[in-house]
């Protein structure tokens, strides 16, 4: 699949003319995004296994803003060009009893910040200029009994390996840990490890 969006009139900020000490936002901007995904999956039938890939690579630019004098096209920070998944599971039945192993792995290539991009304030982690790449795994086991139908149970682990990841700050997440504007974050960092037991009641 492939997609291009050429957005006019999008809110873009700047200096108020009248007060330069403070930011006005106005539909003064033009975007231009480039999209393109791939996709597989595999689930043959009368099998226990099935899985899928996909993967996608996205090219965003800031090509205009009318409130900068002689501006010049930015990266739209904070979005990672490549992004891969890829998952498998694993379903069987073991007398009246329902099993679904299931094993994913989600990729987010690095996100440029910093000068050049839409928020020239974030200097990204440890000012590399960037939200570094990370790969992480998650995993589920499913269970259901053929005498309670309406009852799922299902236990999650997320982010397998412990990674250390980070996502953006909130907001347009234009800022630093020196000088952070409106005293929002850059980035922070995502959950580590973590157990989730849940018991489903379907109607």
């Amino acid at each position: 699949t492939l997609s291009y969006a050429d957005i006019l009139d999008a809110v873009a900020s700047g200096t108020d003319p009248k007060n330069p000490a403070y930011v006005q936002n106005l539909n003064a901007g033009k975007y231009t995004i480039l999209t393109g995904m791939y996709e597989i999956i595999y689930h043959p039938q009368q099998s226990h296994w099935s899985g899928y890939f996909n993967a996608t690579y996205e090219h965003a630019r800031q090509t205009a803003n009318s409130l900068v004098q002689g501006f010049q096209e930015q990266i739209i920070g904070d979005i990672a060009p490549y992004k891969a998944n890829i998952g498998g599971d694993y379903a069987f039945n073991a007398g009246k009893n329902y099993f679904n192993i299931d094993l994913r792995a989600n990729y987010v290539g690095y996100r440029p910040e910093g000068k050049g991009t839409t928020i020239s304030a974030n200097t990204g982690v440890d000012s590399t200029n960037r939200i570094p790449a990370y790969l992480i795994f998650n995993s589920a086991i499913t269970y259901q009994n053929k005498n309670v139908k309406h009852f799922t149970l299902q236990f999650d682990v997320d982010n397998i390996l412990n990674t250390l990841y980070y996502n953006p700050g909130p907001r347009n997440a234009n800022a630093n840990f020196v000088n952070a504007i409106s005293g929002y974050v850059p980035y922070v960092a995502q959950r580590y490890r973590n157990f989730l037991l849940t018991l489903k009641y379907n109607l």
